[in-house]
């Protein structure tokens, strides 16, 4: 097995390429990357990187292209699950401190 990292424009050394602008344009890359590197990925997501793995996996599948051998994500709201507190940065401050 061998492993590839991802790096976003914009961090980790990549400060003056062009931004991504969509979630489309992130699963777009990445695509591209998982095709020309591996023919049955493991695709590992954490955080953000984990909706962008999501959904990169899906697209591999939908377009028939290296389905991943497995999909790994941590420290993301599964997508099939409702949202359940509102954001603490929509709070003011007394709801905030209530809160934690």
């Amino acid at each position: 097995m061998e492993l590839y990292g991802v790096k976003y424009p914009g961090r980790l050394g990549r400060q003056t390429a062009p931004l991504l602008q969509t979630a489309h344009g992130i699963v777009d890359s990445l695509l591209k990357d998982v095709i020309v590197h591996t023919n049955t990925p493991l695709i590992l997501g954490f955080s953000l990187g984990a909706y962008s793995a999501y959904e990169t996996s899906l697209t591999l599948e939908e377009l028939g292209l290296h389905s991943p051998a497995e999909l790994v994500v941590a420290a993301a709201r599964p997508p099939h699950l409702p949202a359940g507190k509102s954001p603490v940065s929509s709070l003011g401050r007394s709801e905030f401190v209530a809160r934690l």
